[in-house]
This record gives structure tokens, sequence and C-alpha cells, in this order.
């Protein structure tokens, strides 16, 4: 009566632990992209609220960008540049669409992965979504 692991337990116990690493890696992994969508869209809307309270009150996007709604601190807050401001690190910038009664906000940054998580969410809201894969750009048109 001998102590101690056969090989053949030994190998049976490396291949659970290599299973379960390779399915919780993957999730941990998504919990944190999953983290930053979240934060991305919380800061989309606040800018899509500050767009619309800006068109309710001067009729037009024309003129719009985030500095001009950071300015006044009605719509954003005063310090709210838009640099850095994408949870991935990029910026967020509005303009005027070509349609004047349409915004356009951009976020640089975003990986493929997480566009696609954002493009699902915003058809809800957005009229109109792209994404540019080499530039890692989405554009949302309100």
């Amino acid at each position: 009566n001998k102590s101690g692991f056969t090989l053949i337990e030994l190998v049976a116990v490396i291949a659970v632990a290599v299973i379960l690493y390779a399915a919780v890696i993957p999730a941990v992994k998504n919990a944190g992209d999953n983290g930053k969508v979240t934060s991305t869209m919380n800061t989309l809307r606040s800018v899509q609220t500050a767009a619309a309270g800006y068109y309710t009150d001067n009729s037009t996007f024309t003129g719009v960008t985030v500095a001009a709604l950071a300015a006044s601190g009605k719509y954003l807050p005063a310090t709210f540049t838009g640099t850095g401001a994408n949870a991935f690190g990029g910026d967020i910038t509005a303009a005027v669409n070509a349609d004047p009664t349409k915004v356009d906000v951009k976020l640089t940054k975003v990986p493929s992965a997480a566009s696609t998580k954002l493009i699902a969410a915003l058809n809800k809201s957005a009229e109109a979504t792209s994404y540019d894969s080499p530039s890692q750009t989405l554009t949302i048109t309100y």
C-alpha cells in the first residue's frame, strides 16, 4: 500500500485544471469589457441628452461640439472635454450631421468586439451607427 499519486491521477488533475482555466479566463476578460461598454454607454447617454438639450434651446445642431456642450455647464459638466472620455481611453466628439436636425457622436479607440456590443445596444436609440475598423472609430447618428 503505497502513498502518493499515480501518473494517471496527476494527469487527470492537470487536465481538469486546464479545462477550468480555459472556461474561467474568457469570462473574467469579458466582464472587464462589459464594464467598459456599460461605462461608455452611460457617457454616450449623457452626450446624447446634452445634444438634445442643445437642440431644444437652439432649434438646430449647428455649432454643437463637446466643447460647446460643456462651455456653459448647462448641458455637460464644464470639466468634460471629451478627451479620453470613453472607457477604452479614446475621445468622444460631437458635430452636426449633414442634416442639421441630426448630430454625429464619434468615439475613438473602440475595439471591434466592444463596437459590436455598443452597436447592438445603440440600435434602439440611434438613427444610424457605423464602425471603421482600421481607425477603431465608432460613429453614432442621433
